[in-house]
């Protein structure tokens, strides 16, 4: 990962919770910045469970087990990106959220591969993310298509993969304007607007609410 990936998963995490840090094979430097970030006065820091571990890992520059390489830390209402954590980045391999279940996990399933016999009636696979999301489509675009078509907006929705983050994009557009954006945050399971986490997404007709502010917030 870089900083920015990095960076950018912060954004995504829920206030107060648990990360799992998982390091690449020869990222025990990565860990080391880690730990200093632990000891600094930062509202992020290594849990017990782990941390004798680490230290162990640290001194004798050996994972023992793929088990270790994969850290949980705790952390406050803001995580700050500070200097530990940027230069940790390079050398980690993945993060994950601890104990936060949602719906939204499916749109960070991939999309499956065709299958390409012969046979005409061969079956193909079933794509759970797209089901996922046209579930979301028809309880959300009927509901606020009437609405804002009085104002002479209208709601489009796609899928956005760009930055390794997959998000299910509401865009109230007013021609070819963008004058409102909601998107459902598979990682973090969250509604998200302008980049930042707005809530965690509960249902459906939440954003239907959020949808339908948009022509408020224009005339406002």
């Amino acid at each position: 990962m870089d900083a920015d990936r990095v960076k950018k998963t912060i954004a995504r995490c829920p206030s107060s919770g648990q990360l799992e840090i998982t390091f690449k094979e020869n990222g025990y430097a990565g860990l080391l910045w880690i730990f200093q970030a632990h000891e600094k006065p930062v509202d992020f820091s290594i849990n017990r469970r782990d941390l004798f571990t680490v230290m162990a890992v640290m001194v004798s520059l050996n994972w023992e087990h793929d088990r270790n390489r994969r850290v949980l830390v705790d952390y406050g209402d803001v995580i700050v990106l500070n200097e530990p954590l940027e230069r940790a980045a390079p050398m980690i391999e993945n993060i994950t959220l601890v104990g936060v279940t949602h719906k939204l996990n499916l749109l960070m399933a991939k999309p499956p591969k065709p299958n390409k016999k012969q046979r005409k009636k061969a079956k193909q696979p079933i794509d759970k993310r797209q089901q996922f999301v046209d579930s979301l489509n028809r309880e959300i675009l009927p509901a606020v298509q009437g609405e804002l078509s009085e104002w002479g907006l209208e709601c489009r929705n796609s899928i956005v993969n760009g930055d390794g983050f997959p998000r299910l994009v509401y865009e109230v557009m007013e021609g070819e304007e963008v004058v409102g954006e909601f998107s459902l945050d598979g990682w973090s399971g969250s509604i998200m607007t302008g980049g930042y986490m707005l809530e965690q997404y509960t249902k459906p007709a939440r954003v239907v609410e959020l949808l339908l502010t948009v022509p408020e917030d224009i005339l406002a």
